[in-house]
């Protein structure tokens, strides 16, 4: 039994540390491509483009929804929290 339970755990642990990867690379696109807009782009609409970057399903289902960042920067908080619960959903 204890190597079973050892064996969910390294699981999940595994799945965890590639959930905070995604969020990392969320983060750094999203940082680079605020960045690089220049002032034409606000940080919400640069957090959900990066978010499309690498998972379009994803985006494309928070599309509109009420933490969708892309018209208000307040929202960037709980856009996070929510891709972060979806993502542990896929576990």
């Amino acid at each position: 039994m204890r190597k079973t339970n050892d064996a969910v755990f390294n699981m999940i642990s595994s799945e965890l540390e590639d959930i905070k990867e995604k969020l990392d690379v969320v983060q750094s696109l999203t940082n680079k491509r605020f960045k690089d807009a220049e002032g034409i782009l606000r940080y919400g609409q640069c957090m959900f483009n990066a978010l499309y970057e690498i998972d379009e399903e994803l985006a494309d289902s928070l599309r509109g929804d009420v933490c969708d960042p892309f018209y208000k920067d307040e929202k960037c908080k709980e856009f996070l929290k929510e891709i972060t619960i979806r993502f542990i959903e896929k576990i």
